[in-house]
């Protein structure tokens, strides 16, 4: 299933400029988006969308794809080969790609491979894929919380002012996600936007 992607990775490498040999990408598929219903996805239940993960390092035989995801999987590949991905952003929310000294990344990206699926009062418990932008008058932090409203939503800053807590809860579902700051904040204001299942939230 791997030789499959290949020149889709092979299209986005060359996209965000990365000739790394090391190689992880996460993105993922909203079920209201227009592949999303090319490939009969619930629109109605945020939580059914397509999570895929691709991961490929040197030593390794073939790359590990996953898909989390019960859709017809040659039915998306098919789709995924024709795409022009250059003009697809639901495809580029979540690009996370790390040097071969594994040390520094590539893009200031959380490295959110892995999902916590634990259970919590019968809901699943969450580690959202993140993404972080410092700019000179705020940080934006971006998560990816499909079913998730702007009032489910509870964020804080430890007390040390030095990491981002995130909680974000709806009837099936829960979120949570701690991530580190590069610097310190006192006093913090948040401001929270949500869209298509992607919590935005500045820090000033």
């Amino acid at each position: 299933m791997a030789d499959d992607y290949d020149d889709i990775i092979d299209k986005l490498k060359k996209m965000f400029n990365l000739n790394s040999k090391l190689f992880d990408m996460d993105f993922y598929i909203f079920p209201d988006s227009d592949l999303g219903k090319k490939l009969g996805l619930d629109d109605l239940d945020e939580s059914k969308g397509i999570r895929i993960s691709y991961h490929f390092e040197p030593g390794m035989k073939e790359p590990d794809v996953k898909i989390d995801s019960d859709v017809d999987k040659d039915k998306l590949k098919d789709y995924l080969r024709k795409m022009n991905i250059e003009n697809r952003p639901d495809l580029q929310k979540f690009i996370q790609s790390r040097s071969n000294s594994t040390e520094k990344p590539n893009k200031k990206f959380i490295d959110a491979t892995q999902l916590s699926l634990e259970s919590s009062e019968g809901k699943k418990e969450r580690e959202p894929l993140a993404e972080v932008h410092d700019y000179a008058d705020y940080t934006e932090i971006i998560l990816e919380v499909p079913g998730i409203k702007e009032n489910d939503i509870e964020v804080s800053v430890t007390d040390d002012g030095k990491r981002f807590e995130f909680c974000g809860e709806s009837d099936n579902c829960k979120y949570i996600k701690i991530i580190p700051l590069t610097f310190k904040i006192t006093d913090p204001e948040f401001s929270i936007n949500v869209n298509n299942g992607l919590a935005i939230i500045k820090i000033k």
